[in-house]
């Protein structure tokens, strides 16, 4: 009776084997579907597909804001253009009080802010008598910006920080000095200080903003960028404008002017961040 316990014995064994080869191999092949935060799923998926759950859900145009990325950049020049073509640096933050008026329309307490039926708001740069200064524009709101240059052939001069998305009514190659635009995908990057919250108003409870170390991080960035010292850039805030001018070490517009900031002040500030 021996030989057939053995055999009933070889058989349960062989049967748990197989059983637990099949349960290894089977049981992910089932489960892969169902894992939705799946490290492939996630490597695989497309892009344009993604949407943080945090986010508001909008239409966010990505193909016309490529295009418009890949646009700038043709107007943007070579880092080594850039470098040690300025004398000195003007940060200049736009902010908006009032609220932006309907398309194509005007404020009525102020007629002179224009917006273009995609929500770009009307602004001019001139930069007719700003010699070799460079100007970086930080903006929370997106601006179409008419820039009128000295000559065609300046070295790129202009730079471009903040949230909001900017463009250019018309321009030609290597007039940018370059862009930081978080809705364009850059990180950390500045935002407009608003009466109050000036990077040069700091709390002593509080300590250094968090608005204040992306301020410095922006002013460095930039001041690299183009080969400067610290001591050699300034800081305005200009509320309400429609007209931006760079004259020297101060600036010409028709907006209301809440904050000033020397290279040495800037350089006291940012000493520690």
């Amino acid at each position: 009776m021996s030989p057939p316990k053995a055999s009933l014995l070889n058989s349960v064994m062989r049967f748990l084997i197989w059983a637990t080869i099949f349960a290894a191999i089977g049981v992910p092949l089932v489960l892969f579907p169902l894992l939705r935060e799946d490290k492939l799923t996630r490597q695989f998926e497309d892009p344009q597909r993604r949407q943080d759950r945090s986010a508001v859900v909008t239409n966010n145009g990505m193909q016309a804001k490529a295009a418009q990325i890949a646009r700038l950049k043709t107007l943007t020049a070579r880092p080594e253009m850039v470098s040690g073509a300025a004398a000195q640096l003007h940060i200049i933050a736009i902010a908006f009080e009032e609220a932006k008026p309907e398309p194509m329309g005007s404020s009525p307490a102020n007629p002179r802010h224009m917006v273009d039926p995609d929500g770009y708001r009307r602004l001019v740069l001139d930069m007719h008598r700003g010699g070799k200064d460079a100007v970086v524009i930080i903006a929370d709101q997106p601006i179409r910006w008419t820039i009128v240059e000295p000559q065609a052939q300046s070295w790129g001069r202009i730079g471009f920080e903040g949230l909001a998305p900017f463009d250019v009514a018309a321009g030609r190659p290597g007039m940018l000095a370059g862009f930081r635009i978080a809705a364009f995908g850059a990180q950390n990057t500045a935002r407009v200080f608003y009466p109050g919250q000036a990077p040069g108003r700091l709390d002593s409870n509080l300590g250094p903003s968090q608005r204040q170390r992306a301020f410095c991080g922006a002013a460095r960035t930039w001041t690299e960028h183009f080969g400067i010292r610290f001591d050699q850039a300034h800081f305005a805030l200009v509320v309400e404008p429609t007209r931006i001018a760079p004259e020297g070490r101060s600036i010409d517009s028709d907006g209301q002017f809440r904050e000033t900031l020397t290279g040495h002040a800037i350089e006291k500030l940012c000493e520690r961040r």
